[in-house]
């Protein structure tokens, strides 16, 4: 098993202690220093799969972290060997308690920061990473990226620290993104496919930074005020990190790549945001809905899901407006193959998947008590076309019995939420759009009132 903290009676408490044993001779032997390619990467896997060693043995993270920063860890002489180091010190750090973190951030920064320099592999230009191939060495250096936003985390860190340390992360990534923006028009980057990985990195370390921070918790009581487990320059920091990508992505919205990377990063800001990254999300997905692929659209489906979900307190106006041009493509892709027909297997399936995201998206919403979206001023005349197609097609669809039931589940949910009329003023005939609203309002002013 992982670790080495059980119990320390009963019958392995014997093998738990030969294992610490074995571990401290490993460390103290000082073998890592052997430049040998196979001794490195199997003595900081043994550190990482034993990582339980380390919550009794405190004491032994400065020798093993300083071990991880030298040489022979992520500054390895060969160069088959440093890439799997630097994925070995990623797990270890994550496996760390956040408040011991600290007092190695600065040093940690130093040592990794040379290998922080971006370039494009010539193969990823010549093969599309998401035929499988992955964007070469980058692909690991996200893991050093990580690993420095998991450094700069700990709320016992000296903000002034946290934020030189930050700076000297983010004005490369910065600096390179926007020179790269103000060296061509965007016409001429969409035409230059190195520009556009190089982009793509850029934005995609920056999300990669954030991620290692904590995700803000949200409560129904709390305000919608700065996350409080992060600073107010950091927030800051972050803030100005997503105005760039949206910037960025609004102008080069048709490259794919530079579209995922604007995805994964301000995700991950509104993970790590809460309801400061809000605004920032219907300039999001209006680039992307304009441009995305049936793939995309999952992951987008996914994340709104997520905010619906997540920050239901205040999430409410932002699900209003984006909540049409989203329904929007997602018919447009199913009305696309209902009238051509899915090109082959691997698209019908991809269709079938976007019919249970959307209904699981439009479930999310009436899960969350946020079904008044629906009957807002600029989404009320719509409900028929929204839901005749659920009710009419997704629901009728034998082909897919899941998709069937997240259908007959959301007209479940509409019926509960809208067609209950405890006042007795209407009758199926007789309600529409506008009867529906005065409906919900009448309802939520009785449960206030209640």
């Amino acid at each position: 098993p992982n670790g080495t903290s059980s119990s320390s009676t009963g019958p392995g408490a014997s093998a738990i202690a030969s294992l610490k044993d074995l571990l401290t001779m490993m460390i103290q032997s000082g073998i890592v220093r052997s430049s040998h390619p196979a001794i490195a990467p199997m003595y900081f896997e043994n550190l990482v799969r034993f990582g339980g060693y380390f919550e009794a043995e405190r004491e032994a993270v400065a020798p093993v972290l300083m071990s991880f920063l030298g040489a022979t860890g992520i500054h390895h002489p060969y160069n088959s060997v440093r890439p799997r180091i630097w994925y070995f010190l990623h797990r270890f750090v994550k496996q760390l308690p956040n408040s011991a973190l600290a007092v190695y951030s600065s040093d940690f920064v130093s040592a990794v920061v040379g290998l922080l320099k971006i370039s494009v592999d010539p193969a990823a230009i010549a093969t599309p990473a998401d035929a499988g191939s992955g964007y070469g060495l980058f692909d690991s250096q996200l893991f050093l990226f990580e690993a420095c936003g998991m450094m700069l985390a700990p709320a016992n860190l000296d903000d002034s620290t946290r934020m030189a340390l930050l700076q000297h992360l983010f004005d490369p990534l910065f600096s390179g993104a926007q020179n790269l923006m103000n060296s061509k028009s965007a016409d001429q980057l969409l035409q230059d496919p190195r520009a556009l990985l190089q982009i793509h990195h850029y934005l995609t370390a920056i999300g990669s930074i954030v991620k290692g921070f904590p995700d803000v918790r949200v409560e129904k009581t709390a305000s919608a005020s700065a996350p409080d487990h992060l600073t107010a320059s950091t927030v800051q920091v972050f803030l100005k990190a997503a105005d760039m990508c949206v910037a960025i992505l609004e102008a080069l919205r048709n490259s794919q790549v530079v579209r995922e990377a604007a995805r994964f990063t301000l995700s991950r800001m509104l993970s790590v945001l809460g309801a400061e990254a809000l605004p920032y999300l219907p300039r999001l997905i209006d680039s992307l809905a304009s441009s995305c692929a049936v793939e995309e659209l999952l992951d987008l489906l996914g994340l709104l899901g997520l905010a619906v979900f997540k920050f239901k307190p205040y999430v409410a106006p932002t699900a209003s407006e984006l909540l049409l041009p989203v329904i929007s493509k997602v018919y447009g892709f199913l009305d696309q193959v209902a009238q051509n027909g899915a090109a082959g297997t691997d698209e019908a399936v991809l269709l079938q998947d976007l019919r249970k995201a959307y209904l699981t998206w439009i479930a999310a919403i009436f899960n969350s008590d946020l079904d008044s979206v629906f009957l807002a001023p600029q989404n009320a005349q719509h409900i028929v076309t929204i839901f005749q197609p659920i009710a009419t097609q997704l629901a009728a669809d034998q082909s897919s019995p899941q998709s069937q039931r997240l259908a007959f589940g959301v007209i479940s949910k509409a019926v509960q939420a809208w067609l209950v009329d405890p006042m007795g003023w209407h009758t199926l005939a007789t309600l529409t759009p506008s009867a529906l609203a005065a409906l919900s309002s009448s309802s939520a002013a009785s449960g206030d009132a209640s």
